[in-house]
């Protein structure tokens, strides 16, 4: 769930406040969850990564289609639902202080993106 949030904003978080630029998986190539939805949905299921000569206006429209097609929300749900499932599987096994600790991870991981 943390690194789906991760790719997450790194489309739509603010570089300032996350402390790294953003856009910055894309610019290198690399297909995070949110791009790999799109590729998938689109018969490109075997791709992994972008050209290396990918000209800057075709990595816009890339950019532009994750976002606004609504990857970047199903990937969010996606992390979501990992958590969920997560806290559901060893929910019986952690308790107390460790689990408030393991819940509270949790929660920052997808609260940060909201």
């Amino acid at each position: 769930a943390f690194q789906i949030a991760d790719d997450v904003l790194d489309y739509v978080g603010d570089a300032d406040r996350l402390g790294k630029p953003t856009l910055n998986d894309m610019k290198r190539g690399v297909l995070t969850l949110p791009a790999l939805l799109l590729a998938w949905d689109r018969g490109l299921a075997d791709r992994t990564r972008l050209p290396d000569s990918l000209p800057a206006d075709e990595l816009e429209r890339l950019i532009h289609a994750v976002v606004e097609g609504g990857y970047v929300e199903r990937a969010l749900d996606l992390a979501r639902e990992y958590a969920d499932s997560a806290w559901e599987s060893v929910a019986d096994l952690v308790q107390g202080a460790h689990a408030d600790a393991l819940r509270a991870l949790t929660r920052f991981a997808l609260e940060r993106v909201d």
